[in-house]
């Protein structure tokens, strides 16, 4: 009782001083409505959805439905769940191929692949999943409880490794007990265990059992990891028989989702639900779990007379800017991009046909290897969509005797920036050829290829590259030369600046920008807010946000009254380090200038390496000069390291959130955990251990607190 009054008075007094504002960042990007449908809607606001859902009214009158209005522009919430690529993405798949998936990179167990834009579009397009015959209507619902017998739920427990009457008691009683839909509970022990059961079901050690039904925490490369976790979870919670397991997981899912307003099977995996965060706070990575777990969710619910004519409430969310019709399904056989083919030498005359057969009409020859051909589209069975310089378009059926891949045509290295709304990226200079995705006014990308050799269609096309890699053809009338735009500026910065959803140090911080990238200003915000002048930008990728001016510089040079004054590489440039950069800017260190003694001996056992709040990458080579794939800007707990092609994660000492920092933040997560508002994970709790006694609690959070105003070191 006493440690729990001791928490709650130390976080009374750090809110009081304002740092809840910081912790909560209560600013976000837009403000979710809900309200009833009534057979009215913005038709042209929101297409195509009206008949839908009016159809599910005559089909279904007892079911209820709720408009969720995110506020969210279409284009913007796709690339935000498509986050990631390359590293950690937001959204995996399993199984698919073709216009499915971003590259050939595999994560977790090796199965799953990074979901591309047109997957997360035809997954998340509500208006895909609206048939009321069509399981995936039911990531719709709201998971409040249905009032069943467990008679009820012993039927929706048939076929599965856990059926048996006992567990149909304690799944109800405790669904009951937290409102929650049983029929969900099953569903979702299926989707974790399977119908068979898995190896986190139930786990010995130490002569006991363990249950982990949700996989809470079991996550991991390789099998042998995952395992590890989930144990190690069920171990600390104590959850030694099912009905605790079961009690754990469905506590963990009602506190921090269903209560957050992630009420549905599809607000958990995508969090355009602007209350708390946003994107960030997912169940899972795997883009297709609502559809599927909305599949078994039915087929339980099935099993019972009656069930789905009761009150069904459904919660459709809705965007701005949706395009005009519902997104289309990817195809899994087909790749879509340009990419360069040419023909292997004493190979000639070879046929461009009219369609991909054999048959077809031949309607222009590839001369020898000397020519290059634009590949934009390819097929499972071998055909090629081509493209040649005067315009032609046909197949080719590329045969690995006689065709090869060569590199991309690259002739200029130009940065361009986007001077149109809503342009198409296409596959190949064409307004016929597909669309890989929508590009925002003032995003900027690099030209490529700038000879005008494609003049199709009444456009001149330039080939073009994303920041993040994607390829493609835009019109060149939609492309401007960035030195020739006044409103383009480059981010001037030691560590990184953070760009927020509002003007405001406290706002939700939403992307970390680094030194030298370039964004397009967009707004001036006329007053200063914290001692501040904002500006309302947008990102290479299209994504808006505000940032403090202080950190930009005009790529021409161009001040405020209009005036050229291009700093660079005069010293004034250099501003003294403001609250809207974090972490504070520390003189510049050379990088081969690091400090070993702030990072720990590698743990091999553990794979940790612990560090000191104040390390950075730098200290971390000079201690391990074989350290790969690290940056100043990642230094925070939970980074991942290799040396010697082993993977270890970064302990930072104190910085329990991972952004790098130990601060007032990390104190009051730390009291949060210590009076079981908050869970932590292993890495949380080796991070939070700060006085290395084993344990977390509010000693650590004392420390952390004295060590932000000078009082103590703190040390790994």
């Amino acid at each position: 009782m006493i440690k729990k009054l001791l928490a709650s008075i130390l976080i009374i007094i750090i809110l009081f001083v304002g740092m809840n504002m910081i912790f909560t960042n209560s600013s976000v990007l837009a403000d979710s409505h809900r309200f009833d449908y009534n057979g009215q809607l913005n038709e042209g606001k929101y297409p195509g959805l009206k008949a839908k859902l009016d159809n599910i009214r005559r089909e279904r009158p007892n079911w209820k439905i709720k408009i969720m209005e995110t506020g969210l522009d279409w284009n913007e919430v796709i690339r935000r769940e498509g986050d990631g690529v390359g590293s950690s993405p937001r959204s995996l798949i399993q199984g698919k191929y073709g216009e499915w998936i971003v590259g050939n990179q595999t994560y977790d167990n090796g199965s799953w692949r990074a979901a591309s834009d047109m997957a997360i579009s035809y997954i998340m397009d509500p208006r895909n999943w609206l048939d009321v015959n069509n399981s995936s209507i039911l990531q719709f619902m709201q998971l409040s409880y249905f009032d069943v017998t467990d008679e009820n739920v012993k039927t929706a427990l048939k076929d599965t490794f856990f059926d048996n009457m006992e567990n149909a008691r304690i799944i109800n009683k405790v669904s009951k007990e937290y409102n929650i839909n049983v029929f969900f509970v099953v569903a979702r022990i299926i989707q974790e265990q399977g119908y068979k059961g898995s190896s986190t079901w139930k786990m010995d050690s130490d002569g006991k059992s363990y249950y982990n039904p949700f996989n809470i925490n079991a996550s991991g490369n390789g099998v042998s990891e995952i395992i590890k976790n989930a144990l190690q979870r069920a171990k600390d919670k104590g959850w030694d028989t099912f009905e605790k397991g079961l009690r754990g997981g469905i506590e963990k899912i009602g506190t921090d989702y269903i209560n957050e307003k992630q009420d549905t099977l599809y607000l958990q995996k995508f969090d355009v639900e602007s209350k708390g965060s946003l994107y960030m706070h997912q169940y899972m990575q795997n883009v297709d779990a609502p559809r599927t777990e909305a599949s078994i969710l039915k087929s339980k619910m099935s099993k019972i007379n009656g069930v789905l004519d009761n009150d069904v409430v459904l919660v459709i969310p809705v965007y701005n800017n949706m395009p005009s019709n519902p997104s289309p399904e990817p195809n899994g056989n087909i790749d879509i991009g340009p990419i360069n083919i040419q023909l292997k030498n004493n190979h000639n005359n070879w046929n461009v046909r009219e369609s991909p057969s054999i048959s077809s009409k031949s309607i222009a020859k590839v001369a020898n290897s000397s020519t290059i051909v634009l590949s934009t589209m390819r097929t499972s069975d071998g055909w090629h969509r081509v493209v040649l310089v005067d315009g032609t378009f046909g197949y080719v059926k590329f045969d690995y005797d006689v065709w090869e891949q060569v590199n991309d045509v690259k002739n200029s290295n130009e940065v361009m920036v986007i001077n149109g709304d809503d342009v198409a990226l296409r596959a190949g200079p064409n307004t016929t050829e597909p669309v890989i995705m929508r590009l925002s006014k003032n995003s900027i990308l690099t030209r490529v290829d700038n000879t005008g050799r494609y003049n199709i269609g009444g456009y001149i096309w330039d080939r073009v590259e994303l920041p993040n890699g994607k390829k493609g053809f835009v019109a060149r009338n939609f492309l401007a030369d960035i030195n020739k735009s006044d409103n383009i500026y480059r981010v001037k910065v030691k560590d990184y600046l953070i760009m927020r959803a509002s003007p405001s140090t406290s706002a939700q911080d939403i992307r970390h920008l680094g030194d030298g990238v370039l964004v397009t200003v967009t707004e001036k915000v006329n007053e200063k807010v914290n001692g501040y002048t904002w500006y309302k930008i947008t990102t290479a990728e299209g994504a808006e946000g505000y940032v403090a001016s202080d950190y930009l510089v005009n790529v021409n040079g161009k001040t405020d009254d209009g005036q050229n004054n291009n700093p660079e590489p005069q010293p004034s440039v250099q501003p003294a380090p403001q609250p809207s950069v974090q972490p504070t800017p520390q003189p510049e260190k050379k990088t081969d200038n690091g400090n070993s003694s702030l990072i720990d001996n590698k743990n091999d056992e553990k794979k940790i390496i612990r560090v000191s709040p104040d390390a950075k990458a730098d200290d971390l080579k000079k201690k391990y000069s074989n350290v790969k794939d690290i940056s100043n800007n990642d230094l925070g707990t939970g980074t991942t390291v290799k040396i010697d092609n082993k993977e270890y994660k970064i302990i930072k000492v104190g910085d329990v959130n991972g952004d790098g920092e130990t601060d007032e933040i990390d104190a009051i997560l730390i009291l949060r955990k210590s009076i079981d508002i908050i869970q932590f994970n292993n890495i949380q709790n080796e991070a939070a251990d700060v006085d290395k006694d084993g344990n977390s609690d509010e000693i650590d959070a004392i420390r952390i607190l004295r060590y932000t105003i000078g009082l103590n070191e703190i040390k790994y």
